[in-house]
């Protein structure tokens, strides 16, 4: 029980690093950009990928229902 807070609270700490550092990125440019274009798959990869999280989404739905419980509920608040 101690050992999954623990590692809970490790995963916390980092993602929130991970999204300030990226997110400061945006304001202060402190991370090198890269001075080459991607390569000419990487959009059809990405859209693919895309698809597929998609199509694994629909034939999982119960398993994203906690995912997408705020956002139902946040609209249910605008109704009312």
């Amino acid at each position: 029980m101690r050992t999954t807070r623990i590692a809970i609270s490790i995963a916390r700490l980092l993602l929130g690093l991970v999204f300030t550092v990226f997110g400061l990125d945006g304001f202060l440019h402190f991370l090198p950009q890269p001075t080459t274009p991607p390569p000419e798959g990487a959009m059809a990869f990405a859209i693919a990928l895309m698809a597929l999280e998609l199509a694994l989404a629909w034939a999982y739905r119960a398993a994203y229902r906690p995912l997408l419980a705020p956002r139902d509920l946040g609209r249910s608040r605008a109704w009312h």
